[in-house]
């Protein structure tokens, strides 16, 4: 397996490596602080309909859920990078894997790209989810409280950012991938 390493998209990379660490020293804050009782379940509209009395524990459950994720999407970034790769399914793969490698960089280098800005993008949410969690807990009776309305916004931007993003990168790799077998004489 031939890695390039000019595929891996390193300011993403770098990038969510800082943000994570931040992350959880954030999170190692903010749970020290923590009341007795914490919401652990909010509506669509981030409003809390669950509470608990154990927030300690939900608190760290919700930070090893983030880091999971993190870690495995951060891990998956770092793979990918080789223009051979069969872990990520492309369209057109079988036609792709065709093409010669200096033209099959660019694509890995866009879907690496894409992976990264996914994780900044899941880092955003799970921010967002300990900052609403944590603010509705201090202040159950005052939920148009502003860092609540902003974690509130935090969330539904980073949430529809993760929805459409990657549909349209892969509406773009799909038109790359396109072209590039046409000019070969593969499409």
């Amino acid at each position: 397996m031939a890695r390039h390493p000019d595929i891996l998209h390193t300011a993403s990379f770098r990038l969510n490596s800082i943000l994570f660490a931040g992350y959880l020293t954030l999170a190692v804050v903010m749970g020290s602080t923590l009341p007795d009782r914490v919401p652990i379940h909010f509506d669509a509209l981030g409003e809390p309909t669950t509470w608990t009395y154990q927030g300690l524990g939900a608190w760290i459950l919700l930070v090893v859920m983030g880091s999971k994720t993190f870690l495995l999407m951060h891990l998956m970034q770092w793979l990918v990078r080789d223009p051979d790769s069969q872990l990520v399914n492309l369209p057109k793969k079988k036609a792709f894997l065709k093409l010669p490698v200096v033209r099959r960089i660019p694509v890995m280098r866009r879907v690496n790209r894409m992976m990264g800005f996914l994780n900044t993008a899941t880092l955003v949410l799970f921010v967002a989810i300990l900052f609403l969690t944590w603010w509705t807990a201090h202040t159950p009776d005052d939920l148009a409280h502003a860092p609540i309305l902003l974690a509130r916004w935090a969330l539904w931007v980073a949430g529809a950012f993760v929805l459409v993003f990657p549909l349209t990168e892969l509406w773009v790799m799909h038109r790359m991938i396109c072209r590039k077998l046409e000019e070969e004489g593969l499409g």
